[in-house]
């Protein structure tokens, strides 16, 4: 097994973890959806910690994939990401009909960063907030989903 094929392997298998906490911590959660402004301030701790964890895999999992995943797979097709920015290497994977549309990408960027500033919002922002990350649960896995359809088909 070569380098590139190692590096790939190990990101997946990242990926899966991340997936898999964020999917124990959903289904946690998931009863208490949709938030609203009078639920959100009236979580149990547990339930804090439950949404903690999934705002935490989420975040893991968008950045693994950003910032590891998709350069990964570009270098294990025998391509050179150095130097090129998260734009460049998602139109790269675009023009392979691996992935589409950055601005979708993108906008789930911004809800994790949204996401981890909860502090100092009002419970019916935070509660906005809370059900847009958990709404874009299903986005973010398709990302993944579409690697890993790719990497079987090229294997």
């Amino acid at each position: 097994m070569n380098k590139d094929t190692v590096i790939l392997r190990d990101v997946l298998n990242e990926c899966a973890k991340h997936q898999k906490r964020m999917a124990y911590a959903y289904d946690r959660i998931e009863p208490l959806l949709p938030f609203s402004k009078d639920n959100v301030t009236q979580l149990s701790d547990e339930d804090v910690s439950h949404l903690d964890q999934y705002i935490f895999r989420f975040s893991k999992l968008q950045d693994a994939i950003g910032r590891k995943l998709f350069k990964a797979v570009l270098h294990w097709q025998g391509e050179n990401t150095d130097g090129q920015s998260l734009r460049d290497i998602f139109s790269r994977l675009e023009q392979l009909g691996i992935v589409e549309d950055y601005d979708a990408w993108n906008e789930l960027r911004i809800i994790r960063n949204d996401s981890s500033h909860e502090y100092g919002k009002t419970p019916q922002i935070l509660s906005e907030k809370l059900n847009k990350l958990f709404e874009s649960r299903t986005g973010l896995e398709n990302y993944l989903e579409d690697i890993k359809t790719f990497v079987k088909q090229k294997k």
